[in-house]
């Protein structure tokens, strides 16, 4: 992996994901375990791994160190799910029904057939790279104002594509729900 072998960091995950997946569920308290699927965060970690190998940036030297980045890199993403989670509680009022929307998908079903929808699938969904921008940076809580700073785009330009980017996953999401009921 350290050579960039993105085949051997996946060989890892594969191999060991059953192991990683138990510790980054008993780091998880009951509740939390609730609302997270260790199986998206394997997933989700299998990729920043796989993109930490690609980049280059691998320099674990043996084995104890593989398993630290590993155990950073799991404790990083259930750290982010969790903020997300939050972010999706307080939004404002003019947020709400997409945040709403978007949190009551990521959140395991009572009815057996449903399952959540991943987060990086609701993210695939958004087409132009700008609006995935746009959706990342509100998760994180970044103001309408900031992000057009931040994309370089006027604040009306980046709430006209909030706006848009919250039609669509509410349509698409509720179309989900329908789909699997």
């Amino acid at each position: 992996m350290r050579a960039g072998d993105r085949h051997a960091a996946a060989e890892f995950v594969t191999k060991y994901g059953p192991r990683i997946r138990r510790r980054v569920r008993a780091r998880m308290n009951p509740s939390m375990r609730r609302i997270f699927d260790s199986e998206e965060l394997l997933s989700t970690m299998a990729r920043r791994l796989d993109q930490f190998v690609h980049e280059g940036r691998m320099t674990a030297e043996n084995q104890a160190r593989l398993w630290a980045l590993v155990n950073r890199i799991g404790d990083n993403a259930v750290i982010d799910r969790y903020r997300l989670m939050k972010r999706l509680d307080t939004l404002e009022a003019a947020d709400g029904p997409a945040a709403e929307t978007i949190r009551r998908r990521q959140e395991p079903s009572p009815d057996a057939d449903s399952s959540p929808i991943a987060l990086d699938e609701i993210l695939d969904w958004i087409v132009d790279a700008r609006d995935r921008q746009i959706l990342m940076l509100w998760l994180h809580d970044v103001p309408l104002g900031t992000i057009a700073e931040c994309l370089m785009m006027t604040p009306t330009a980046v709430r006209k594509r909030w706006q848009g980017v919250r039609e669509r996953l509410h349509e698409r999401l509720d179309g989900k729900l329908n789909d699997r009921a």
